[in-house]
């Protein structure tokens, strides 16, 4: 059996991806697979992705929520990186054959004016340094069956990062309650679902 690496786990990934095929988690043959070595998994991922000539535009934050975070075992979001191939201009159709098993979440979208660095980095300084916030919609689609995974095994697949789009109407982040912006799913102008922040 042959021993699972950082490089070993990257070039699994990597393959799922491009040739749009799931696969069982990581775990299941490495369960020894740390938060560490995760994040080294999908910085080695990164790295192949820009020697094919892609670029880091943005960065992406999951388990934002205190009791996701909670019930995964973490005190802070986990991160991801976006690429310049994964931007869809908005009314752009989504090309679902591209993808593996594509999900659709509401997201709000942070364009920094400001470089921010820690450690000690609170709320106020955080939005201190945000130009504009708006709304955006992120493509999920994870390289696991069903999306069934563990903590390092989302990290190392880059929080199941696929496609975005973001929309053309920016605010101020002064002023804003973030926490209590609302958000309606409505499909052929019915209401399906909402929620808030």
């Amino acid at each position: 059996m042959t021993e699972w690496t950082v490089e070993r786990a990257a070039a699994v990934l990597r393959q799922a991806e491009d040739n749009r095929a799931d696969r069982g988690p990581l775990t299941d043959e490495w369960p020894a697979l740390d938060l560490d070595t995760a994040y080294r998994i999908q910085d080695e991922v990164l790295r192949g992705k820009l020697a094919d000539g892609r670029r880091v535009v943005g960065v992406k934050l999951g388990l934002t929520s205190r009791p996701k975070q909670e019930r995964m075992g973490i005190d802070s979001p986990l991160t991801a990186w976006l690429t310049d191939d994964m931007p869809l201009e908005p009314g752009t159709p989504l090309v679902v054959d591209e993808l593996i098993h594509p999900r659709i979440e509401p997201e709000i979208v942070f364009v920094m004016g400001a470089r921010l660095t820690g450690p000690d980095v609170t709320a106020e300084k955080a939005l201190n340094a945000v130009a504009r916030v708006g709304a955006g919609l992120e493509v999920i689609d994870s390289r696991y069956t069903d999306f069934k995974f563990t903590l390092p095994d989302v990290v190392a697949d880059n929080a199941s990062s696929a496609r975005y789009v973001i929309g053309d109407t920016w605010y101020e982040p002064a002023g804003l309650d973030l926490a209590a912006e609302p958000c309606r799913l409505d499909i052929d102008g019915e209401q399906i679902d909402s929620a808030t922040g």
